[in-house]
C-alpha cells in the first residue's frame, strides 16, 4: 500500500540542493574527461603537442558548475597532465610542467573574474528588473486610478449633457466672434422657433435680438460679461417663425480656458417668463379694474347722499 503522507518540504530540499551539487562535481570531472579523450585524439592525428582541451575545461567548469566543480577540474586536470603526458623519471618534471599549471591557473582565474562579473551583470539586472517591475506595477495603478477617474469623469458628463438636452430652459455655448451658438439644446430650438440645429447655427446671437434692445446688449450686456464674468436680468428674444417678443430670465457667463485662462466661449441659459409677465399684467389690470370699481362706487355713494340731502 502506498503511503499516502507527502515528503516534508524540510527535507526535500537540502537533499535536491545536494544532488544537483554532486551532480556539477561530476560534471566537471566528466568533462576533464572529456578533454583527455579529445587531446589524445588531436595528439594521434595532428601530433600537436597543445593541451588547449584541459584549460578549456577548466574554464567551462568554473564558468557553468561553479567554484568548488572548478577547482576540482582544475586539480584533475593537473593530475591527467602528470600521469598521460610527462616522463615521471625526468629530472626536470617539474619545470616542464610549471608552463601548463600557470596555463590552467590562468584559464581558472580568468573564468573566475568573468564569471563574477556575469553574476554581478545578472544581479544588477535582477535589481533593475524588480526595480522596472515595481515601477511599472506603480504606473499601471497610477494609470488604472486615472482611467477610472477618467470613466467616472466621462459618466458625469455624459449626465449631465443628458440633463442639459431634457431640460426645460434654452442651455446654449455661443463663441466670442459674434455670440454664433456653438450648442443649442432642444428646449432652446423650440422656445425660439427652430426647427433644427442646422437653422440654428447659421444665426448669430445678434438676430435673437430686436433691433431697439441690440445698443443695450452690445454696450452693457456683453462688455460685462466679459469683464466680470457674468450678467443676469430679464430681456427679451425674438421668435424666429412669429417675430413676437420671449420676455427671459437671461444668464450668461463666460467660459474660461483652463490652461490659459482667456475667455473662449459663453454659456447662456433663458427661461422662458412669458406666463409669470401675462399674470403679472392679468394683476396688474385685475387691480387698475378693481381701483376704477371703487372710484365708481365711491362716486355713486356721494351722489346717493346728496340726493337724500336735498
Amino acid at each position: 500500500m502506498p503511503n499516502a503522507i507527502p515528503p516534508d518540504p524540510r527535507a526535500v530540499g537540502p537533499l535536491k540542493t545536494a544532488v544537483v551539487a554532486l551532480g556539477h562535481y561530476f560534471l566537471a570531472a566528466l568533462t576533464v574527461g572529456g578533454a583527455l579523450g579529445l587531446t589524445l585524439i588531436v595528439r594521434y592525428t595532428t601530433e600537436s603537442p597543445t593541451f588547449f582541451a584541459f584549460y578549456a575545461a577548466t574554464f567551462v567548469s568554473i564558468w557553468f558548475f561553479g567554484r568548488g566543480p572548478g577547482l576540482v577540474s582544475l586539480i584533475v586536470s593537473a593530475v591527467t597532465l602528470h600521469l598521460f603526458f610527462h616522463d615521471v623519471s625526468d629530472p626536470v618534471l617539474i619545470a616542464r610542467e610549471v608552463p601548463t599549471l600557470v596555463a590552467l591557473i590562468m584559464s581558472a582565474l580568468a573564468a573566475e573574474l568573468l564569471s563574477r562579473l556575469r553574476d554581478r551583470a545578472e544581479q544588477a539586472l535582477k535589481v533593475a528588473g524588480e526595480r522596472l517591475e515595481l515601477v511599472v506595477r506603480e504606473r499601471t495603478e497610477e494609470l488604472t486610478q486615472a482611467n477610472e477617474g477618467l470613466r467616472r469623469e466621462v459618466a458625469e458628463r455624459r449626465r449631465l449633457a443628458s440633463l442639459v438636452e431634457q431640460a426645460a430652459d434654452l442651455m446654449a455655448i455661443s463663441n466670442l466672434s459674434g455670440g454664433t451658438p456653438i450648442y443649442l439644446n432642444k428646449a432652446g430650438l423650440r422656445m425660439v422657433g427652430f426647427d433644427s440645429w442646422e437653422e440654428a447655427r447659421t444665426r448669430r446671437g445678434i438676430h435673437y435680438i430686436f433691433p431697439e434692445d441690440r445698443r443695450f446688449v452690445n454696450e452693457m450686456l456683453w462688455p460685462t460679461v466679459l469683464e466680470k464674468g457674468s450678467w443676469s436680468g430679464e430681456m427679451r428674444f425674438r421668435h424666429f417663425k412669429t417675430g413676437a417678443p420671449i420676455p427671459v430670465l437671461y444668464s450668461a457667463f463666460r467660459i474660461d480656458d483652463p490652461e490659459t485662462g482667456q475667455p473662449v466661449n459663453v454659456g447662456n441659459v433663458c427661461r422662458d417668463i412669458t406666463d409669470r409677465k401675462r399674470a403679472e399684467a392679468e394683476a396688474r389690470e385685475n387691480e387698475r379694474r378693481y381701483r376704477e370699481m371703487q372710484t365708481e362706487l365711491a362716486h355713486a355713494s356721494r351722489v346717493a347722499t346728496m340726493g337724500q340731502l336735498t
